[in-house]
C-alpha cells in the first residue's frame, strides 16, 4: 500500500490488492480523497476514526480502501481500515519484515475485509506488511466501526471497535510533526471513471497523554498516492456533512471542493458560575488552550456566619473538579465550571478530663469531627477514668457531629480496672482494661507444653484457685492472675471389669478431659480425678481419684462391668429352651433363646444390667438383673402338667373306690 508523506503522498499497497489476481494488467493510479488533520494534532501516540461500512460494492478493477493512517517521527508508517477487492480468492496475511507472509485468508469479491498495514522506518518498497481480517469482517452494512492504533512504548497496537487485531514494533512512540489522516482510496485503477460509493467518516481523533481528542481542524485532501500516475484528474471528492463538526463523506457523488479546503475548526468556551465572589464570566478560547480559574477562600456574611469555598465542579473534557480555589484547565471541549460554597457555624467541644479537639468552624448541615487529646486518665494503680461517650451519645473519642447551628458537646467518662493475666508457657489472652462491673474472659494460648513423648507441663489452675483454663468473672477491682502448670506423664490406661479382666474402653474422662483409646497425660505425684469412662456406648461413673508416680507407665481402672447369666428350668430342675427378649444399659436390645442347656450368658455388661423377659410354653417371666448377679427362672412344662393331671385323676379315682368299698361293708 502507498504511503502518505508530508502533504501530498498517502498510502495503499498495490501488492496486496493484486497478489491473487495476477492476470490483471498493472494499475497506475491511486486516487486518494479524505481529510488531513491540523498540525496541532501532531506529536501524538495514536489516532482513531469511525468509518461507515458500505457493502457490497461493485468494482471491476483495482480496489477501494477506507482507512486512517499517519507517518511517524522516524519515517515509519501505520494505517488501519477496510478494503473492497475486485476478485474472490485467497490473499496473503500475517506479513512481517522478518518472516514474510505466513498465512493466507479468503476474501469474497465486493465484500469488505478489515486490514492494517505498516512500513518500517525509511522503507521505499512495495511489499505488504500487516494483516487482513478475512471475508466480510468489517461489520454490518451501514454501521460505523472504530479503527484505531495506540503506541505502548515502541509497540503500536491496532484495534477495531476496541478489540485488538494486531501489533508491531515501529521503533518509536510518537508521530512527531505528522497529524493523522483519514482517506478513501481507489487503488490500482486504470481510469478515473469507476464509481466510488459514498462512505462517511466521523470523529477523527488523536491520542495523547492517555486519552483521545478530536482533531481541532480538518482540511480536505484530493490527490494521489505515492508513485501514482497523475495524468488523470481525481474525480472523487470529500465534504463535511451539514453543520456537523468532524463528520465528512467521500465518493463519486460528493460535491467537489478544492484540496486543502478547511472543513472545520473547533473553538471552545468556558463559563464560570458562582453565587459569591463576583467571579461569574463567559469567554472563548482556541481548542486545547490552557487557562486558569480562581475564587476567594471565604466570604463573610455576618457575625459567626460565613460562606466557604469548597470546590469547583467542571463539566467537559479538560475541566477541573476539585477543592482547590485556583486551578488550570485545558480547553479540550466546551467547559462549565461551577463554584460551590457552604455556610459555616462554630462548634464548641469540652471535657472534664484532658482536652477536646475539634472546636471551630464547620459546614452548615454537614458533619464536624471532634476528638479528645487523651481518652484515658489514670486515677490510681490499676484504675483509670476512660472516655465512654459524648453528650450526643457517640461512643467514639472521635465524634461526628451534624452541624445545623452553633453546638456545645461534652465528653462523658467511666471508671475502669486492669486485669493482668500471665502464664509461664505460651501466652494469656484477656489482659486489659475493663469497665467496673463488666465481664472479663481470660484464656491460654497453650494449655500444655510438650517436653518429650513422655512428659509435658500442663495447666492445673489459676492463682485464684480456679481450674478452668478459660475463666469468666465480673471485674470490680484490679486483679493479677497467674496460670499454674504441673508435670504430667503419658500413662497407659487399662480398663478392667469387676473381675480384673481387661476390657477395651472407648474413652476415659480424667481431670475434666476426655481421652480416647488407652493413653492419657496425668499429673505426677498429684491427684487425678477419674470421673468415668465410656464402654460399649454406655457412660460408667467412677468418681475416684488416682495418683501416679514419676516412673508410672500404666494404671488399671476397675469399672462396674459384670458378667451375667440367665438360667431357665422346669420345676423339676431340668433345663428348658426359653425365648429371651433382652435390653441392656447402653440401649441395645437382643433377642435369643436360652438353648438346650437352659442358660444364656452375657460377658462384660455395663453395670451388669439386663432388662427384659423370658417366655416358655405360654408363660412369660420378667428379667431385671444388675451388678453381676445371676437369675434362675422356673417354668411349667408339658410333662409337669401331665403329672399333675394324672395325679389328680388318681386322687379322684381313689376317692370313688373308697366310697364304694364302704358301701359294700354296710
Amino acid at each position: 500500500m502507498k504511503k502518505y508523506r508530508t502533504a501530498i503522498d498517502v498510502i495503499f499497497a498495490a501488492v496486496l490488492i493484486f497478489y491473487f489476481a495476477s492476470n490483471i494488467a498493472s494499475a497506475q493510479y491511486w486516487f486518494q480523497t479524505g481529510v488531513r488533520g491540523s498540525d496541532n494534532a501532531s506529536f501524538n501516540s495514536g489516532a482513531s476514526v469511525l468509518i461507515q461500512t458500505i457493502k457490497p460494492q461493485n468494482i471491476s478493477y483495482g480496489s477501494f480502501g477506507y482507512w486512517i493512517g499517519e507517518d511517524l517521527n522516524n519515517g515509519a508508517f501505520i494505517q488501519a481500515g477496510y478494503i473492497i477487492n475486485n476478485q474472490s480468492g485467497y490473499y496473503p496475511t500475517n506479513c512481517t519484515v522478518s518472516l514474510g507472509c505466513t498465512g493466507n485468508i479468503y476474501i469474497q469479491r465486493g465484500q469488505p475485509s478489515w486490514f492494517w498495514e505498516y512500513f518500517p522506518a525509511d522503507y521505499s518498497g512495495s511489499k505488504f506488511y500487516g494483516m487482513l481480517g478475512g471475508n466480510n469482517t468489517a461489520g454490518k452494512n451501514g454501521s460505523f466501526n472504530d479503527y484505531s492504533f495506540i503506541a505502548d512504548g515502541n509497540t503500536w497496537n491496532i484495534y477495531m471497535n476496541g478489540v485488538p487485531i494486531g501489533s508491531v514494533d515501529l521503533g518509536t512512540s510518537s508521530s512527531g510533526a505528522n497529524p493523522p489522516t483519514a482517506f478513501s482510496e481507489y487503488a490500482d485503477g486504470e481510469n478515473n471513471s469507476v464509481f466510488m460509493p459514498t462512505v462517511r467518516f466521523r470523529n477523527l481523533m488523536f491520542y495523547k497523554n492517555g486519552k483521545f481528542y478530536l482533531v481541532p481542524e480538518g482540511y480536505a485532501f484530493i490527490g494521489y498516492g505515492k508513485g501514482s500516475e497523475s495524468t488523470l484528474s481525481n474525480n472523487y471528492s470529500v465534504n463535511e456533512i451539514g453543520n456537523f463538526v468532524d463528520y465528512f463523506e467521500t465518493g463519486s457523488d460528493v460535491a467537489a471542493i478544492p484540496s486543502l479546503t478547511p472543513l472545520w475548526q473547533i473553538g471552545y468556551s468556558i463559563k464560570i458560575v458562582s453565587s459569591y465572589g463576583n467571579i461569574s464570566s463567559y469567554s472563548n478560547y482556541s481548542a486545547y488552550a490552557t487557562t486558569g480559574i480562581s475564587a476567594p477562600e471565604y466570604v463573610n456574611i455576618s457575625n459567626g456566619v460565613r460562606e466557604k469555598f469548597i470546590g469547583w465542579k467542571g463539566v467537559g473534557d479538560g475541566s477541573y473538579t476539585g477543592n482547590s480555589n485556583s486551578a488550570s484547565i485545558s480547553m479540550d471541549s466546551n467547559i462549565t465550571e461551577t463554584a460551590s460554597w457552604v455556610r459555616q457555624y462554630y462548634v464548641n467541644a469540652t471535657t472534664p478530663y484532658g482536652s477536646a479537639a475539634g472546636s471551630g468552624w464547620y459546614d452548615a448541615n454537614s458533619t464536624a469531627y471532634l476528638g479528645l487529646k487523651s481518652s484515658s486518665i489514670y486515677v490510681g494503680y490499676g484504675s483509670r477514668e476512660e472516655f465512654i461517650n459524648w453528650s450526643n451519645g457517640v461512643d467514639s473519642p472521635r465524634s461526628i457531629l451534624f452541624v445545623d447551628g452553633p453546638k456545645d458537646i461534652i465528653a462523658n467518662w467511666a471508671l475502669q480496672y486492669y486485669v493482668n493475666a500471665t502464664t509461664p508457657y505460651g501466652s494469656a489472652a484477656g489482659s486489659g482494661w475493663y469497665d467496673n462491673g463488666t465481664n472479663a474472659r481470660v484464656s491460654l494460648s497453650e494449655n500444655y507444653i510438650q517436653e518429650n513423648s513422655t512428659f509435658r507441663m500442663a495447666f492445673s489452675k489459676w492463682s485464684n484457685g480456679n481450674s478452668s483454663a478459660a475463666l469468666n468473672f465480673t471485674v470490680n477491682r484490679s486483679i493479677n492472675l497467674e496460670a499454674g502448670f504441673m508435670l504430667q506423664r503419658h500413662v497407659n490406661l487399662i480398663g478392667e471389669n469387676a473381675y480384673g479382666n481387661r476390657i477395651n474402653v472407648s474413652y476415659f474422662y480424667i481431670n475434666g478431659y476426655r481421652y480416647a483409646g488407652s493413653y492419657a497425660y496425668l499429673y505426677v505425684n498429684n491427684s487425678n480425678m477419674v470421673s468415668g469412662a465410656m464402654y460399649k456406648g454406655a457412660y460408667l461413673s467412677y468418681n475416684k481419684s488416682i495418683e501416679i508416680a514419676y516412673n508410672t507407665t500404666s494404671i488399671a481402672i476397675k469399672l462396674p462391668v459384670f458378667n451375667a447369666a440367665i438360667s431357665t428350668q422346669s420345676f423339676f430342675g431340668t433345663p428348658v429352651d426359653a425365648n429371651l427378649s433382652l435390653s441392656f444399659y447402653n440401649g441395645t436390645t437382643y433377642n435369643t433363646t436360652s438353648g438346650s442347656s437352659g442358660t444364656f450368658t452375657a460377658d462384660d455388661v455395663p453395670y451388669g444390667k439386663i432388662y427384659g423377659s423370658a417366655r416358655f410354653f405360654g408363660t412369660t417371666q420378667s428379667i431385671n438383673i444388675s451388678g453381676g448377679e445371676d437369675v434362675y427362672l422356673d417354668f411349667f412344662t408339658p410333662s409337669l402338667i401331665a403329672v399333675i393331671i394324672l395325679g389328680t385323676i388318681l386322687i379322684i379315682a381313689a376317692g370313688i373306690f373308697g366310697k364304694a368299698h364302704n358301701f359294700q361293708k354296710k
